[in-house]
């Protein structure tokens, strides 16, 4: 990425970053400005287009807002960048299809250990090693939860900070989704950004996705998700109609063009890839596995059952008989 932006052979080129950890911050109400959308275009456009310059646009969530953009930035400035941060690869890929995108490696389950004992110094004492030890435990059975995303990390490490005793830290390791997310309710910060993030990914969703996202809550924590059976579900739900697609387009493709969105969005996460290079199967981040299930029961979608649990509470039996759909699991990663 800093050969990319370093380079300064060309036109101004586009350099994209694209990925889970890109955040969408709450609309700040629009304050009335005299001055018109062309006429700002143009004032921007006239003050850069002698100058060499590196801007920084954050958070692009739809193309219409590029499209709008676009002309206030001279395009024959040599050595001139612009960084696009987005969760959405189609976004960058319309911004300029020949543009770099960079796409942000997740932790290493170390570097994830290492980001979260940042956060939680002075809880864990050296001098009770037998404690330390269980702690340690905790922490790295956690932070691999988060999946090497690093805004997980950071709101799960505040979390614990505030929790000092094993007791404490296995409630939160038995609830890790549900603990995050609770908070992120309660509006505490900076919990609430987890939350605030994939809910904003799930609302930001055309209205025929949703029902294929939360039709990935069927399937078990941590099970690959194998695309073709996935593809043939959702053509049995009716999730994909021959209205919806072109006439030259399978159901099968149209599918496989669903799937390669919630990809794009970081919803979802391809695990292997097939011969052809398409993929093959799929996993979904614990977390975003916590927000499908709660949107599924919101909108009485679906709700899981697990045989584990020998009783069924008086909430979940409510849920139970409003859901369409009931997933059943029989013992862990059953299929």
């Amino acid at each position: 990425m800093v050969a990319e932006l370093t380079n300064k052979k060309g036109s101004a080129r586009i350099v994209s970053i694209a990925g889970i950890g890109v955040k969408k911050e709450e609309e700040e109400e629009k304050r009335k400005k005299k001055i018109s959308n062309e006429e700002l275009v143009k004032k921007v456009h006239n003050f850069l287009k002698e100058k060499t310059y590196l801007l920084v646009l954050d958070d692009v969530w739809e193309n219409e807002a590029w499209d709008e953009l676009r002309p206030a930035f001279p395009s024959e400035n040599v050595g001139s960048k612009l960084i696009i941060t987005t969760r959405i690869q189609n976004v960058a890929l319309h911004a300029d299809p020949n543009c770099f995108v960079h796409e942000p490696r997740s932790l290493t389950d170390e570097e994830a250990w290492e980001l979260l004992l940042q956060k939680v110094k002075g809880i864990i004492r050296d001098d009770r090693r037998e404690e330390a030890s269980r702690f340690h435990e905790l922490g790295k059975e956690m932070v691999k939860k988060c999946s090497g995303l690093p805004l997980a990390v950071v709101v799960l490490g505040g979390l614990l900070a505030t929790k000092t005793s094993l007791e404490e830290w296995k409630n939160v390791s038995q609830n890790i989704g549900l603990q995050l997310r609770k908070a992120g309710k309660e509006g505490t910060q900076p919990y609430g950004e987890v939350s605030k993030v994939l809910t904003l990914s799930y609302d930001s969703l055309p209205y025929d996705l949703k029902p294929c996202f939360l039709y990935l809550g069927m399937f078990p924590e941590d099970s690959k998700i194998r695309v073709k059976p996935l593809i043939r579900m959702w053509i049995a739900e009716g999730f994909i109609s021959s209205q919806q697609i072109d006439r030259e387009e399978t159901l099968e493709q149209a599918g496989e063009a669903y799937l390669q969105e919630l990809i794009q969005r970081s919803l979802i996460r391809v695990e292997e890839m097939d011969t052809t290079g398409r993929p093959k199967s799929c996993l979904m981040h614990d977390l975003l596995r916590d927000l499908c299930l709660e949107k599924a029961r919101e909108e009485s979608f679906l709700e899981v059952l697990s045989s584990s649990k020998s009783t069924v509470d008086t909430a979940t039996q409510g849920f139970v008989s409003k859901a369409r759909r009931i997933a059943i699991h029989f013992g862990d990663n059953a299929d």
